[in-house]
C-alpha cells in the first residue's frame, strides 16, 4: 500500500516540475525568436540604407531590398512598415534614412505573451555618396595659403 501512495506523490511532483521546465523552454524559444526577428529587421534596415547611398539607386530599390531580406529571414514583409527618407534621391541628397517597423505578434511562433504586441523598430541614417563631393558655395579654399602671410615663412 505504501508504494501506491508514493506513486501519487511522484505524479504530483512530476507535474509541477514539468510545468516549470516547459515554461522555461518555451520562454527561451520565445526570447530566441524575438532576438532573431529583431536582428533580421536591424540587418534589413542597415543593408537597404547601404544600397540607398549608392548613386543612381531609388527608394523603390531600398524598399524592395528590405522586403527581400525580411522574406529570406522568415519575417512577414506584409506586416512591416517601411519608410525611406527622402522620398526621392538626387544629386543634392545629403543622407538616407530607412525606418522599418514590424509588429512582433505577427511574427511570433507562440502566442506573444512575454513581449506583447509591441512593434520592433529599426532606424538608420547614412550619409549619401554625394555628400563627400558637395562643397557649399563659399566653402573652404583648399590648396591656398589663406592665413599664412609671406612674412611668417
Amino acid at each position: 500500500m505504501r508504494g501506491r501512495e508514493r506513486l501519487g506523490a511522484f505524479t504530483v511532483e512530476f507535474a509541477i516540475c514539468c510545468s516549470v521546465l516547459f515554461l522555461t523552454v518555451f520562454a527561451g524559444l520565445e526570447f530566441s525568436r524575438f532576438m532573431f526577428v529583431r536582428h533580421a529587421i536591424d540587418q534589413a534596415a542597415f543593408e537597404s540604407a547601404r544600397l540607398g547611398i549608392i548613386k543612381g539607386k531609388t527608394p523603390a530599390d531600398v524598399t524592395a531590398l528590405v522586403n527581400s531580406m525580411l522574406r529570406t529571414s522568415s519575417v512577414k514583409p506584409s506586416t512591416a512598415t517601411i519608410t525611406v527618407t527622402p522620398s526621392t534621391f538626387d544629386d543634392t541628397t545629403m543622407s538616407i534614412k530607412v525606418r522599418v517597423s514590424c509588429p512582433y505578434a505577427a511574427n511570433s511562433w507562440l502566442p506573444p505573451r512575454i513581449f506583447g504586441s509591441q512593434p520592433i523598430v529599426s532606424e538608420i541614417e547614412l550619409d549619401h555618396e554625394n555628400k563627400a563631393y558637395l562643397v557649399p558655395s563659399g566653402g573652404p579654399n583648399i590648396g591656398t595659403n589663406a592665413g599664412i602671410g609671406a612674412d611668417s615663412l
